[in-house]
């Protein structure tokens, strides 16, 4: 049993193509749910876009987050 808040990674990854860091995510989230699978896009230096998919039950959620800051 995983502690409140806590994830099981499956695998993690940084790849680097040119000024593009890709953060690949695959695990499960107690809080989150099972089967997290979260590719992420970050634009440096000021965006960052991640495809989250992940089961809730027997249900597969869909989701985009999009996370963009002034340096």
């Amino acid at each position: 049993m995983l502690g409140r808040g806590s994830s099981l990674t499956l695998c993690f990854a940084n790849v680097f193509e040119g000024h593009i860091g890709h953060p690949i995510f695959h695990g499960d989230s107690e809080r989150l749910g099972g089967d997290l699978i979260a590719p992420s896009a970050y634009y440096r230096p000021a965006t960052h876009f991640t495809q989250i998919s992940l089961m809730f039950g027997d249900v597969r959620i869909y989701a985009i987050l999009l996370n963009s800051h002034v340096p």
